[in-house]
């Protein structure tokens, strides 16, 4: 169980490769401790993001959110966000350790706009529920799940925490929930999740998800190109089969 200060997640829980499995076949439950929010309140905040981030962020409603990058006045990447639009703020959920950064870039372009900036890292905590039970365990334990659209996001209540559930991406490549509660609250979310049938995972077996993940997604890119450029489709489902990873073993 994490306790709402400890910045380290372990390379394992005792299995890698247990952990592995319980998120391609079941559930897992990975902290992210690491994870930066900056939270933006104020009636001009939409259109102050929008105007430095490289999605449409005015156009998002609650309960919806993108990915976006911060660009800086020449064009030029400063660094990928995770943004969720609520009622009366939008969160920006920034990459391992850039909490502060990202805060000090933001801070520096505001000026007469109507926005209050936030560094909340400290206050948030993070867990991704992720795994092909992900969300039927997710809508038991919280009473809600979020759309299936990635980044869409809902309230719900844990143990008695209110929380903010998000959908995932698919970073792993399996079904993602991400949970956002109070720091304090961090013991009682992860116990309630774990309880709930989620497994423990490390970093080991999360770096080696994610970079399945992204190895399928360059192989259905090329795939798509092939059909785009070439005209070429697949003939038969086992021919389609050859071009997925992990390879099916079966």
């Amino acid at each position: 169980m994490p306790g709402a200060t400890m910045r380290e997640v372990p390379l394992d829980y005792g299995d890698a490769a247990a952990e592995y499995r319980a998120v391609r076949q079941g559930v897992g439950v990975v902290d992210r401790p690491d994870r930066g929010v900056i939270e933006a309140t104020g009636r001009d905040r939409a259109t102050f993001l929008h105007a430095l981030l490289s999605n449409e962020v005015k156009a998002l409603a609650p309960g919806q959110g993108c990915e976006a990058t911060l660009l800086d006045v020449h064009g030029k990447v400063q660094v990928t966000l995770l943004v969720w639009v609520l009622e009366d703020r939008i969160l920006l959920v920034t990459p391992p350790g850039m909490g502060g950064a990202t805060y000090e870039m933001l801070d520096r372009y505001l000026f007469a706009e109507k926005v209050v900036l936030e560094d909340v890292s400290g206050a948030r905590s993070l867990v991704l529920v992720a795994g092909p039970g992900a969300t039927a365990l997710v809508a038991r334990v919280a009473g809600a799940a979020p759309p299936d659209t990635p980044w869409a996001s809902v309230a719900g209540a844990l143990d008695g925490v209110d929380v903010l559930l998000v959908r995932g991406a698919g970073e792993t490549g399996e079904s993602e929930v991400w949970v956002m509660a109070p720091a304090e609250a961090l013991p009682r979310l992860w116990d309630a999740v774990v309880a709930a049938g989620a497994r423990p995972v490390g970093q080991a077996a999360v770096e080696t998800l994610r970079i399945e993940a992204e190895i399928t997604s360059h192989v259905a890119m090329i795939v798509r190109r092939r059909v785009l450029f070439f005209g070429i489709e697949s003939d038969s489902p086992e021919r389609e089969a050859r071009f997925r990873w992990p390879p099916n073993r079966n």
